[in-house]
């Protein structure tokens, strides 16, 4: 049966941004820094017990909060916008003699569809799944598909940041026979264990709000009976 394609690519082809082999300098920087703290605060007076206890209780609530990245990428433009281009890119380059056009004609038409493909090839997607191209950006794409796709069967949602509670929402509006949400706190994944094969499953791969993402997609089977919409 037809399965809904994540939007996204397999992890061996996105771009890699680790670049400590490429810029000792930050590594250096990034290093002398986490020094000059330790040394700090190694070298700062003893707090009283009291004052110990309530630090430690107060470092104890943080713990699943990650340190932010002493290591940040030398060209910070790797987002939606600004981005980084290709070396010896050039506007010049591109072909624009389709601007202005109806996507419903000839040219753009088959434009649509080999991006289309290339993309399907690129992220590997099994050759009955189909990948479509929508006005609306991902938000209308995955509006679409909650709106068409769903109600067949039993409807789960994983929440736990801001765009994955927007779609429970969203699901509680769409009237569902048998809709359950399984919610953690902000920026804490949900039990994934709590994930079944015969529901239809709704997700986001990436919480970009809270900044917190699934580790993998292990917990989905492969032989599925449900659909699995990934945002």
């Amino acid at each position: 049966m037809n399965q809904v394609a994540t939007l996204g690519a397999p992890e061996h082809v996105r771009p890699p941004y680790d670049t400590s082999a490429q810029h000792p300098a930050a590594v250096a920087s990034a290093r002398s820094t986490l020094t000059n703290n330790s040394t700090t605060s190694s070298a700062a007076p003893s707090a009283s017990p009291a004052a110990s206890a309530g630090a430690e209780q107060s470092v104890n609530s943080k713990q699943q909060v990650p340190p932010r990245p002493a290591i940040k990428p030398a060209n910070p433009n790797f987002s939606s916008g600004p981005c980084a281009k290709p070396p010896g890119w050039a506007i010049e380059n591109l072909d624009t003699q389709w601007l202005g056009r109806s996507h419903r004609a000839k040219g753009p038409k088959q434009h649509l569809q080999s991006a289309i493909e290339r993309c399907k090839n690129l992220m590997e997607l099994p050759a009955d799944w189909r990948l479509g191209i929508v006005p609306g950006s991902d938000t209308g794409a995955f509006e679409m598909a909650i709106w068409s796709l769903l109600g067949q069967r039993p409807v789960h949602a994983l929440v736990w940041e801001s765009f994955s509670s927007d779609w429970a929402s969203d699901l509680a509006e769409l009237g569902l026979d048998d809709l359950s949400v399984t919610k953690s706190d902000y920026g804490l994944l949900p039990d994934l264990s709590a994930v079944n094969s015969t529901d239809d499953l709704v997700f986001v791969a990436n919480g970009t709000t809270s900044g917190v993402r699934v580790p993998n997609f292990d917990f989905i089977d492969k032989d599925r009976e449900g659909l699995a919409l990934c945002d």
